[in-house]
């Protein structure tokens, strides 16, 4: 196999794993912070959450994806953001959301965090890899 190849499998499993992680993150975050505070101060309480999960993920699992380069890891940040884009269309359509409502959560203005979340889903490996590289 080759090492673009292997990469971009071991990529797609973290992805995986981040979005396991962030689907107990959506039914927790609706089973007990929205009772709690509601829709409106749910939202960026639940994006840090996710930020957070996404980060200690991309973290965790840095040596093991090995995205060495620069290049390698704005590669792998850009694909993990378009599969998150991908995954909540899909959701929204699945869910039976109009396409406006779809939209709505990516745009701040409209009370969507998603757009964020995009930005943090495709920095999250050069994140990690610049906290790796300062804890040592």
């Amino acid at each position: 196999m080759s090492p673009g190849r292997s990469l971009a499998l071991r990529a797609c499993a973290v992805w995986l794993l981040m979005m396991a992680a962030e689907t107990l993150h959506a039914i927790a975050r609706a089973a007990w912070i929205v009772p709690a505070v509601g829709e409106r101060q749910a939202r960026p309480i639940g994006f840090a959450a996710g930020s957070l999960i996404v980060l200690l993920i991309a973290w965790a699992l840095a040596p093991w994806l090995r995205a060495g380069t620069r290049a390698e890891r704005i590669a792998v940040g850009l694909a993990w953001a378009a599969l998150l884009l991908l995954f909540e269309i899909g959701l929204g359509l699945a869910r039976g959301l109009s396409w406006a409502a779809i939209q709505a959560e990516f745009v701040p203005s409209r009370g969507g965090w998603m757009a964020f979340a995009l930005l943090v889903m495709a920095a999250a490996p050069s994140i990690a890899a610049g906290i790796r590289a300062r804890s040592r």
